[in-house]
C-alpha cells in the first residue's frame, strides 16, 4: 500500500510508526520512505526498490509493502498500489494520488482511502488547507466515489477560486502594486511620471520590474549538497576557488543529482547547529550527521 501525507514531517514520523509496527507483523513487510527532503539520486534508488518489491509482490503475495510519500509521488512517478491512503487534501490531489493505483489497467479495481490527521499544521500552506477545507465540505454532500466526476470537480474548483479575492490572483506584490497592472495599464507607473513632470507614453507596461518581481514558486529555497553516494566526492570540487569554469560547471551539473532544496527557516535551524558550510565556491553542504539513508535531510543531528 501507499500512503501519501500533506507534509515532510507527516511523512516521517508516520514512517518511524510504521516501521516499528512492521517489525512485528505476521507477514515480511518492507517500509520505506519518499520525501523531498531526499535528493534526486536518493529518491530514484528508492523507487526503483519499490517498483521491484511490487513486480515481486505479484509472485510472493504474502511479502507486504509499505510506502510513506509526500506528495513528490503524484507528480507523474510511474507505479502503481492497489491501495492508496490519501491525507485529506484538494480533490485534485486525491485524483493524482488516485492516478498511484492500478496505474497500468491492470482489470483489478483498486482502493483509495481519504484520511485525516489531527492537529495537522498547514499554517504555512495555504493552497493545500484552502483545498482541504472545500473538500471536507463538498464531501459532506457527495460520496467518495463521486470525486472524478466532472460535475464535482468543477464545483470543487469554482468553489477553490471563488475564495480568492481578485487582487491576490493578479500576483500581488505589495500593497500598492499589483504584477498584472505592471504588464496591463501601469496605473501606478504612469502616476510616478506625472508627479514628477515626466511625459507619459502610450505603451506604459514595467516588464523590468514585474520580471524581477515574479517567482514561479513563491518561497524562498536554498540548494544544498548533501553527502550521499557521489555527493561525498562531489564536496572536494568545490572546497577551492573556481579557477576553470568549464570543470566547475560540469561538477555543479553532476551535483543537481545530490542537492536538497530547503527553506529559510531550515536553514536557518541547520546553520544555528553548525550542520552546513558554505565552500569556496559558495555552494552549501550538509554535515553527514545530518542526512539519514531512510528520510533525508533531518534538521538534528542523529544520536545513537
Amino acid at each position: 500500500m501507499l500512503a501519501i501525507v500533506n507534509l515532510t514531517k507527516q511523512a516521517r514520523e508516520l514512517y518511524q510508526a510504521v516501521l516499528r509496527e512492521a517489525s512485528s507483523a505476521e507477514h515480511e513487510t518492507q517500509v520505506v520512505h519518499l520525501s523531498t527532503k531526499m535528493c534526486p539520486t536518493h529518491r530514484k534508488r528508492v523507487l526503483d526498490e519499490v517498483r521491484a518489491e511490487l513486480a515481486r509482490h505479484r509472485e510472493e503475495p504474502e511479502k507486504r509493502l509499505i510506502c510513506i510519500s509526500t506528495q513528490l509521488i503524484e507528480a507523474g512517478v510511474d507505479v502503481s498500489f492497489p491501495v492508496v491512503y490519501r491525507a485529506l487534501a484538494g480533490f485534485s490531489s486525491i485524483a493524482q494520488a488516485a492516478g498511484r493505483r492500478n496505474r497500468h489497467g491492470d482489470g483489478t479495481q483498486g482502493l483509495v482511502r481519504i484520511v485525516e490527521f489531527a492537529d495537522e499544521g498547514l499554517l504555512h500552506l495555504e493552497d493545500i488547507r484552502e483545498g482541504k477545507k472545500i473538500a471536507r465540505i463538498l464531501l459532506h454532500k457527495n460520496e467518495a466515489d463521486a470525486i472524478l466526476l466532472l460535475e464535482v470537480m468543477k464545483e470543487y474548483f469554482l468553489k477553490f477560486y471563488q475564495g480568492r479575492m481578485p487582487r491576490e490572483l493578479r500576483y500581488p506584490l505589495d500593497k500598492r502594486y499589483i504584477l498584472f497592472d505592471l504588464l496591463s495599464a501601469n496605473g501606478a507607473g504612469q502616476q510616478v511620471r506625472e508627479e514628477r513632470g515626466e511625459p507619459v507614453f502610450l505603451f506604459m507596461q514595467a516588464f523590468r520590474d514585474a520580471g524581477r518581481a515574479f517567482e514561479v514558486v513563491d518561497s524562498y529555497t536554498e540548494s544544498v549538497l548533501v553527502p550521499y553516494a557521489a555527493g561525498k566526492d562531489l564536496v572536494a570540487a568545490f572546497d577551492k576557488k573556481a579557477v576553470d569554469k568549464k570543470l566547475f560547471y560540469q561538477a555543479a551539473r553532476r551535483a543537481q543529482q545530490y542537492m536538497v532544496n530547503l527553506f529559510r527557516h531550515e536553514m536557518e535551524t541547520l546553520e544555528a547547529q553548525g550542520a552546513v558550510r558554505q565552500t569556496e565556491s559558495g555552494v552549501f553542504v550538509l554535515h553527514e550527521p545530518y542526512y539519514r539513508e531512510d528520510f533525508g535531510v533531518q534538521l538534528e543531528q542523529e544520536t545513537t
